[in-house]
C-alpha cells in the first residue's frame, strides 16, 4: 500500500466523525481540531498530522507548482486566466501564495503536542517537528513572494492583527533556526506504512533551497552559499540517495511505478506529495494531453484540455546528444529535429509525431500527434484553433503516459493523474551543490553537473568551454552558475518551480521574456533554427521589476489594515 499512513488517517477521520473527503479536506476552522474529543490522544495527532500534510505542494495547474512554471519563458497555459503573459493584477488569484490559514493549523497542532498522550516522547516530538518542517516550507514561499510577512507562530485570538514592516529576514532566520533543530529530530527513514513521512534529509534540502532562494535579497548572500553547501554535503555523503538509472528512471519518476510500494520505488526522491485516489488527486493530466487522445475512462473523465504546455525557447534550447546546441551540431536534422537530442527532451514533453492512443478509437487505435495546420492532422490539435496548445507542445511529465513505446495510459482515468508529486528529488541536491561550487568559481561545480547529465546518457563537460552557454536565455554575469541554471531548466522542465525561482532569484527578467512562440512556420523543416516561428500565442511578454515581490491579497490587508503599505509598484 502506497503512503499508507495518509490512507489510513484519512479513512479513520471520515469513519469517526462522519464527514466525506471533501468535506474533510476542505476544513479550515481551527475550533474543528479543539473539541475534546481530539488533540488528546496519539491516534488524534496522527491523524491531524497528516491532514497537515495536504497543506505540502501540489502539482495542480491552478494552485500548484505547474502555475508557475508557465510564467517562464519556457512554459506556456492557453488558458488566459493562467496569466502566463505576465499581465498580472492585484486581484489575481493565481498570485496569492498566502497561506496563513494553514500556518494557523500548523501553530495550534505544535502547541497541542505537550498536552497529548503518547506510547514515547519521542513520537511527540517527531510529529510536532513534521508540523514545523511544513510551516517552515509555508513560510519560506511566502517570504520568497511577498517579501515582508508577520512571523505568528503560536494560536492567536482573531482579533490578533500583526505588522510585517521590517520582517523578511527576521522570518527567514526563524526558517533556517527551525530547520536546523528539527534535523536534530526527524528520522532518517521509515518502514512499514511510515514510510513517505518527512525525514531529516528533506529539512536539510529545504535549508539548502531556502538559502539559495534567498540570494537575490539577503544581505549575506555568501553565508547563504556556504550554509546551503553544507546542507547538500551531508545529504550527499550521508543520506544514502541516488540518482535514477537511465532515461527510463527518468522517465519513471513521474509515474506511479516510482512511488512508495511503486514497481521500482525510486532512491532519489527526497519528498513527495502522496497521490491518493479520489482524495488527494489533481487534473493535471488531463490539462497535458490533447485534445485528440484517449482520456481514459471513469467517473471523472472527460475531454482533454491541452493547455500545459511548452514554448520554442525551451525545445530549440535542449542540447544534441553530442553536448552541443543544435545550431553547433553537423548531425542536427531540421527535419528530424527531436531524434539525437538530450533524451529529456522527449521524456519531459509531447512532440509534434509522438504516437498517442487516439480518443476515437477508445483507447485501442493510434495516431500521430500533429499540431501543425498544414499537416492537416485532427482539427481539435492544431496550434491554431482554440482546442490545440499554441505552440505546439505539451508537458509529458505526470500526464499519465507509459515509457514502454506506445504511450499509452497507465491509469484508467486521466482527468486524476495518478503519480505522487516529487517535491524534492535528489537531482535538485546535486544541482544545488553545483551552484554552492560554482558562486565560488570553483570547477567541481562540473562533477556535480555531469553526475545529473551521465545518468542519462549525456556527455560530461570537461571543462567550461564545452557548456553550450549560449543556450541559456539570460545570463547572470558566472558562467559556471549559467552552467547549472542550465541544467536546471533540462532536469525540471515542466515539473517543477526551479526555472521560474531562478529567474526571480537571479533577475534575469529582463533577459528572458518576449514573444511566445512556437513551432516553426515551415512544417517541412520541423526544426528550423533560422526561419520564423508561429506565434498563433499572439503574446508577447512584458517584465516589469515588481514582479520581483508579488502583492498581498487584497482581502488580508481589508482585514488586517497593519499589513500596508502594499509591496512597490501594486
Amino acid at each position: 500500500m502506497k503512503n499508507g499512513f495518509l490512507i489510513i488517517s484519512i479513512v479513520v477521520l471520515i469513519i469517526t466523525t462522519g464527514c466525506d473527503v471533501d468535506e474533510f479536506l476542505d476544513k479550515g476552522p481551527l475550533d474543528e481540531y479543539s473539541s475534546s474529543s481530539v488533540f488528546k490522544t496519539e491516534a488524534d495527532m496522527i491523524i491531524a498530522s497528516n491532514k497537515l500534510y495536504t497543506f505540502l505542494p501540489e502539482l495542480d495547474h491552478k494552485n500548484g507548482e505547474a502555475r508557475v512554471w508557465v510564467w517562464t519563458d519556457d512554459g506556456w497555459n492557453r488558458n488566459s486566466g493562467s496569466v502566463a503573459d505576465l499581465k498580472f493584477l492585484t486581484s489575481d488569484k493565481f498570485l496569492n501564495f498566502y497561506r496563513y490559514e494553514e500556518i494557523r493549523e500548523c501553530n495550534e497542532f505544535i502547541a497541542r503536542v505537550p498536552g497529548a498522550e503518547f506510547t514515547t516522547p519521542e513520537i511527540g516530538s517527531q510529529l510536532a517537528a513534521e508540523a514545523r518542517f511544513i510551516r517552515a516550507m509555508l513560510y519560506e514561499r511566502m517570504v520568497f513572494i511577498h517579501g515582508d510577512i508577520p512571523l505568528v507562530i503560536e494560536p492567536q485570538s482573531l482579533d490578533f492583527f500583526p505588522e510585517r514592516a521590517g520582517q523578511r529576514e527576521v522570518v527567514f532566520d526563524f526558517i533556517l533556526d527551525e530547520l536546523d533543530e528539527i534535523t536534530g529530530i526527524l528520522p532518517a527513514s521509515y518502514s512499514g506504512v511510515d514510510e513517505g513521512r518527512i525525514t531529516k534529509w528533506a529539512a536539510l534540502a529545504l535549508k539548502a533551497r531556502a538559502c539559495l532562494n534567498a540570494i537575490g535579497w539577503h544581505s549575506n548572500p555568501e553565508s547563504l552559499y556556504d550554509m546551503a553547501e553544507s546542507a547538500c554535503q551531508t545529504i550527499i555523503s550521508q543520506g544514502g540517495f541516488s540518482l535514477d538509472s537511465g532515461i527510463t528512471g527518468f522517465q519513471r519518476l513521474f509515474l506511479a511505478d516510482s512511488d512508495i510500494g511503486g514497481g521500482n520505488q525510486s532512491n532519489g526522491v527526497l519528498l513527495s506529495r502522496a497521490y491518493i485516489e479520489n482524495v488527494l488527486a489533481n487534473k493535471h493530466s488531463a490539462n497535458c494531453l490533447p485534445r485528440g487522445s484517449y482520456y481514459g475512462t471513469g467517473e471523472q473523465a472527460g475531454n482533454n484540455q491541452a493547455q500545459y504546455g511548452a514554448t520554442w525557447n525551451i525545445v530549440q534550447a535542449f542540447q544534441t546528444i553530442n553536448g552541443l546546441a543544435p545550431v553547433n551540431d553537423p548531425a542536427y536534422n531540421p527535419a528530424d529535429p527531436f531524434t539525437n537530442r538530450d533524451p529529456r527532451l522527449g521524456a519531459s514533453f509531447i512532440l509534434p509525431g509522438d504516437q498517442l492512443q487516439t480518443r476515437g478509437g477508445a483507447g485501442t487505435e493510434f495516431y500521430n500527434y500533429t499540431p501543425h495546420p498544414k499537416d492537416k492532422g485532427l482539427k481539435d490539435d492544431m496550434a491554431s484553433r482554440n482546442t490545440g496548445m499554441d505552440t505546439g507542445y505539451l508537458v509529458r511529465k505526470y500526464s499519465g503516459l507509459s515509457i514502454d513505446g506506445n504511450n499509452t495510459l497507465t491509469f484508467p482515468n486521466s482527468r486524476q493523474g495518478g503519480a505522487d508529486f516529487k517535491i524534492i528529488r535528489y537531482a535538485e541536491v546535486l544541482l544545488m551543490m553545483a551552484e554552492c561550487k560554482a558562486a565560488d568559481n570553483n570547477f567541481a561545480a562540473l562533477d556535480y553537473i555531469n553526475m545529473v547529465r551521465e545518468r542519462v546518457g549525456m556527455p560530461s563537460y570537461e571543462s567550461i568551454a564545452n557548456v553550450p552557454v549560449s543556450l541559456m536565455n539570460g545570463t547572470t554575469g558566472n558562467v559556471l552558475i549559467d552552467a547549472v541554471l542550465l541544467e536546471r531548466r533540462y532536469e525540471f522542465s515542466g515539473e517543477a518551480p526551479h526555472r521560474w525561482v531562478d529567474i526571480w532569484r537571479y533577475k534575469l527578467g529582463t533577459q528572458v521574456y518576449g514573444p511566445v512562440e512556437g513551432m516553426p512556420v515551415d512544417n517541412k523543416l520541423p526544426g528550423d533554427l533560422e526561419g520564423p516561428r508561429t506565434n498563433y500565442a499572439n503574446t508577447t511578454r512584458v517584465w516589469d521589476d515588481k514582479f520581483y515581490l508579488f502583492p498581498l491579497p487584497l482581502n488580508a490587508l481589508d482585514i488586517n489594515p497593519n499589513l500596508l503599505p502594499q509591496n512597490p509598484g501594486w
